[in-house]
């Protein structure tokens, strides 16, 4: 069997953006968030999961902040 290279350019490398869920605030990688509506800055992100236990709690889709329907 022939042998595996791997090549890393470094120079090419992303930087990982880090943000925070606005409802369980943990921070995480942009990649793991959704953007449920039109909200901005520090309240844009949130995670699935939460978005959704949010939503069925208050019992209504429409986000308090900008009031966009999910």
């Amino acid at each position: 069997m022939g042998e595996v290279v791997i090549i890393i350019d470094e120079t090419k490398s992303s930087k990982l953006r880090i943000s925070r869920c606005r409802i369980c605030h943990e921070e995480e990688a942009e990649s793991f968030f959704e953007v449920p509506c039109a909200c901005s800055g520090t309240v844009k992100f949130a995670h699935r999961d939460c978005i959704q236990r949010w939503c069925n709690e208050k019992g209504n889709t429409t986000c308090e902040i900008c009031l966009q329907c999910a």
